[in-house]
């Protein structure tokens, strides 16, 4: 009887160590380690893409009404200098830098406008380097409204693909139960 038990003990050690080596290379292929931290990670990562895109979508919506209301205006009184005041355009040194030469220009042409006619060259090429510094910032600010679309539909993808991911994990943990 001790014979024939020891041959079961052992016969069933080997299909538990049989059982066991498969679950933690089925565990192990489908990443199966920790799967709720992982769910509740996925879950912390999809909120924070959703309230970054969320927040990119609205800038963009500023910036594009802002860059409309320039353009709907009348050639001579479009004013994009209203550009420099966006909030992401405040911090970007290359803007301020913009605006100090156009601010610069603005000083040259109104020193220039007193004492010289509008047929004056000096004059004359100092509002054209005014209107080349307004286009030049606006051409900025509509790369910059493209740009934003541009890492808007990243995150959608990055989100499709999160997504997908996260839909995994339910069926992992029932195929590893």
């Amino acid at each position: 009887t001790a014979a024939f038990l020891g041959e079961q003990v052992a016969g069933i050690e080997r299909r538990l160590k049989a059982a066991e080596d498969s679950l933690e290379s089925f565990a192990s292929a489908n990443q199966v380690v920790a799967l709720e931290e992982r769910a509740a990670e996925e879950v912390r990562h999809l909120a924070g893409r959703q309230a970054e895109i969320e927040q990119l979508r609205a800038e963009r919506a500023a910036l594009r009404q802002l860059i409309g209301r320039i353009e709907a205006a009348p050639a001579g009184s479009r004013d994009t200098r209203d550009l420099a005041g966006f909030p992401t355009f405040l911090r970007n040194t290359a803007v301020s830098q913009l605006l100090a030469s156009l601010l610069a220009a603005d000083e040259e042409v109104a020193r220039l406008s007193g004492p010289r006619t509008e047929r004056n060259a000096d004059l004359r090429l100092a509002r054209d380097r005014v209107r080349g510094l307004e286009t030049r910032l606006h051409e900025l600010a509509t790369s910059y409204e493209r740009a934003l679309g541009n890492e808007i539909g990243a995150i959608e993808a990055t989100l499709t693909t999160s997504g997908r991911r996260l839909a995994t994990i339910p069926s992992r943990q029932v195929q590893f139960a």
